[in-house]
């Protein structure tokens, strides 16, 4: 009799259509993820066997065969799915050794070496590990320079993850081996770590390019002062020309995000600020300012 344990595992009957299956796997999946048991190391196990059952009950041509019997809840092949009681080939058994189907000898153990990946017996060939996927959330600037992370692999141990300079949010990084582990003695599977970039308050990022908005007093932008400007590399000394215009923008070559291909810019946009509260000396200077300038137009 075929296994039911995949359905068991899901919590389904097997008679679920499409529908309820996936709705059941996603609410397990969401229960079992790795990153919501950061401290209940069983978790990564249950969520790879949630993960494998719905991998297989999901393909139509793989459901059947479960339920056929014909490859067991790790997919693997058991047999004929039913069995013939003997000899599928017919009812004698070749003499001697022989080979059933003409030639030299050991072609029935070839014909089971090539139905199931092995030699007598039904071994199956070494089979990878599923994959396992969490997701990793950065801070902008470590996003941007790399960093080194503390995370549960596919076996729920705790590993010590390197992220590569300039990561953008959403990329998938794979990290090999890092997956669950095989069923037969074959390789471990990878994790795959999905970025999720927090936003900045004051970077903005375009690819590898960074974008700010410097605030500037009124007399630094018309005297043409020296501004310090942050950048991820840290602080730099920026020359106003005098008399710089608000929403002017000045660029910072090569002090945007830098990865393997080269390095990006950051841009500066300069916006003006005048004092919150009211400051006396300034309304006299600019009365005595825009006199200056009436009185010049009429002279004119």
């Amino acid at each position: 009799m075929a296994s039911t344990k995949l359905y068991q595992i899901l919590n389904v009957s097997q008679s679920v259509d499409d529908k309820q299956l996936k709705s059941s796997y996603r609410k397990l999946a969401k229960k079992y993820h790795p990153d919501s048991n950061k401290d209940n190391p069983k978790a990564a196990t249950q969520f790879a066997e949630v993960s494998n059952a719905y991998d297989i009950l999901k393909d139509k041509d793989k459901r059947q065969q479960y339920d056929s019997g014909i490859i067991d809840e790790k997919g693997n092949q058991t047999g004929f799915g039913g069995g013939f009681g003997g000899n599928p080939f017919g009812q004698g058994r070749p003499r001697h050794g022989g080979n059933p189907f003409g030639g030299g000898s050991g072609g029935f153990e070839d014909v089971f070496s090539d139905l199931f990946g092995g030699g007598m017996g039904g071994q199956p060939r070494p089979q990878k590990g599923q994959d396992a996927q969490i997701r990793v959330t950065l801070s902008f600037e470590d996003a941007a320079l790399g960093t080194n992370k503390r995370i549960r692999n596919g076996a729920g141990k705790l590993i010590n993850a390197k992220i590569p300079a300039g990561v953008d949010d959403a990329q998938t990084i794979r990290l090999k081996g890092q997956g669950g582990a095989s069923p037969n003695g074959g390789p471990n599977g990878d994790l795959l770590l999905k970025m999720g970039i927090l936003p900045h308050d004051f970077y903005k990022r375009d690819g590898k390019n960074i974008h700010v908005e410097q605030a500037v007093d009124l007399n630094d932008a018309v005297l043409g002062e020296k501004i310090n400007v942050d950048t991820i590399h840290g602080k730099i000394a920026l020359r106003l020309p005098r008399g710089v215009s608000s929403g002017k923008t000045f660029r910072l070559k090569g002090k945007g995000i830098i990865d393997a291909k080269g390095a990006g810019d950051q841009f500066v946009k300069i916006m003006i600020t005048l004092p919150e509260d009211e400051d006396k000396d300034l309304l006299s200077l600019m009365k005595k300012w825009a006199t200056n300038k009436l009185s010049l137009k009429s002279d004119a």
